[in-house]
């Protein structure tokens, strides 16, 4: 899936226009629209709380 926020602005260039995107074996990605000139993307696993490792 992908969806358009064209009234959000790219903390790198500052222009409007974002993209979400997902799909089923990745997780989720806001990129800039301007794929070539910007390039900033964020992947939203990185802000994913990590898991403990559980001690037996």
């Amino acid at each position: 899936m992908t969806f358009n926020l064209r009234d959000a602005r790219c903390p790198k260039c500052g222009d409007h226009g974002l993209v979400i995107t997902q799909e089923d074996w990745k997780p989720v990605e806001i990129k800039c629209r301007h794929k070539w000139t910007c390039g900033w993307k964020v992947n939203l696993k990185q802000f994913w709380p990590k898991k403990e490792a559980e001690h037996s």
